[in-house]
Protein backbone atom coordinates (compact mmCIF):
# COMPACT_ATOMS: atom_id res chain seq x y z
CA UNK A 1 0.00 0.00 0.00
CA UNK A 2 1.38 3.13 -0.77
CA UNK A 3 -1.23 5.72 0.62
CA UNK A 4 -4.20 5.49 3.09
CA UNK A 5 -6.80 2.98 1.36
CA UNK A 6 -10.46 1.99 1.51
CA UNK A 7 -11.25 -1.58 0.91
CA UNK A 8 -15.38 -1.86 0.83
CA UNK A 9 -17.07 -5.13 1.08
CA UNK A 10 -20.53 -3.47 0.07
CA UNK A 11 -21.77 -6.14 -2.26
CA UNK A 12 -24.56 -8.25 -0.09
CA UNK A 13 -23.05 -11.60 -1.09
CA UNK A 14 -20.22 -12.69 0.60
CA UNK A 15 -17.00 -11.48 -0.16
CA UNK A 16 -13.17 -13.00 -0.01
CA UNK A 17 -9.90 -10.95 -0.83
CA UNK A 18 -6.50 -12.38 -0.92
CA UNK A 19 -3.32 -10.31 -0.80
CA UNK A 20 -0.67 -12.91 -1.91
CA UNK A 21 2.19 -10.62 -1.80
CA UNK A 22 4.49 -10.11 1.31
CA UNK A 23 2.76 -7.75 4.60
CA UNK A 24 5.62 -5.17 6.11
CA UNK A 25 3.73 -4.31 8.95
CA UNK A 26 5.51 -1.19 11.02
CA UNK A 27 4.91 -0.36 14.49
CA UNK A 28 4.61 3.35 13.74
CA UNK A 29 2.04 2.75 10.48
CA UNK A 30 1.92 5.66 8.25
CA UNK A 31 -0.54 4.24 6.22
CA UNK A 32 -4.06 2.53 7.06
CA UNK A 33 -6.20 -0.06 5.23
CA UNK A 34 -9.95 1.00 6.28
CA UNK A 35 -12.26 -1.94 5.94
CA UNK A 36 -15.79 -0.80 5.35
CA UNK A 37 -19.41 -2.49 5.60
CA UNK A 38 -17.17 -5.90 6.57
CA UNK A 39 -20.01 -8.76 8.04
CA UNK A 40 -18.44 -11.26 10.48
CA UNK A 41 -18.45 -15.11 9.65
CA UNK A 42 -19.39 -13.56 5.73
CA UNK A 43 -16.33 -11.43 4.20
CA UNK A 44 -12.77 -12.66 4.51
CA UNK A 45 -9.29 -10.90 4.30
CA UNK A 46 -6.59 -12.90 3.64
CA UNK A 47 -2.46 -12.37 3.40
CA UNK A 48 -0.65 -15.48 2.05
CA UNK A 49 2.60 -14.20 4.28
CA UNK A 50 3.53 -14.69 7.56
CA UNK A 51 1.12 -12.84 10.51
CA UNK A 52 4.46 -11.58 12.44
CA UNK A 53 4.42 -8.05 11.42
CA UNK A 54 0.65 -7.56 11.89
CA UNK A 55 0.28 -4.38 13.21
CA UNK A 56 -3.53 -3.62 14.25
CA UNK A 57 -3.77 0.18 13.87
CA UNK A 58 -2.89 -0.81 10.90
CA UNK A 59 -6.63 -1.77 9.56
CA UNK A 60 -9.79 0.01 10.84
CA UNK A 61 -12.95 -1.16 10.50
CA UNK A 62 -15.97 1.37 10.19
CA UNK A 63 -17.98 -0.29 12.76
CA UNK A 64 -15.77 0.42 15.35
CA UNK A 65 -14.47 -2.83 16.08
CA UNK A 66 -10.92 -3.80 16.62
CA UNK A 67 -8.30 -5.51 14.05
CA UNK A 68 -6.79 -8.76 14.72
CA UNK A 69 -5.80 -12.16 12.75
CA UNK A 70 -6.37 -15.15 12.97
CA UNK A 71 -3.31 -17.71 11.68
CA UNK A 72 -3.83 -20.68 9.18
CA UNK A 73 -0.83 -22.40 7.84
CA UNK A 74 1.64 -20.01 5.90
CA UNK A 75 -0.90 -17.15 5.93
CA UNK A 76 -3.34 -15.45 8.41
CA UNK A 77 -6.92 -13.28 8.03
CA UNK A 78 -7.67 -9.87 9.32
CA UNK A 79 -10.90 -10.46 11.87
CA UNK A 80 -12.65 -7.89 13.77
CA UNK A 81 -13.15 -8.08 17.48
CA UNK A 82 -15.12 -5.28 19.68
CA UNK A 83 -13.75 -3.51 21.96
CA UNK A 84 -13.14 -4.34 25.54
CA UNK A 85 -15.65 -1.13 26.78
CA UNK A 86 -18.77 -2.55 24.33
CA UNK A 87 -17.92 -5.96 25.27
CA UNK A 88 -18.37 -5.05 29.24
CA UNK A 89 -21.12 -2.46 28.29
CA UNK A 90 -23.18 -5.62 26.66
CA UNK A 91 -22.21 -7.66 29.82
CA UNK A 92 -23.65 -5.10 32.34
CA UNK A 93 -27.22 -4.42 29.81
CA UNK A 94 -27.69 -8.11 30.18
CA UNK A 95 -27.40 -8.36 33.60
CA UNK A 96 -24.12 -8.98 34.81
CA UNK A 97 -22.25 -12.69 34.12
CA UNK A 98 -24.23 -15.95 35.51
Amino acid sequence: MSSNSTLDFADASENTVWFAGSFTGSADPVRVLSITNWTYNLDHLFFSTDPTPFVASQFQFDNRLTASYQAFGGGFEIIAVPEPGTVAAGIVLLGGLP
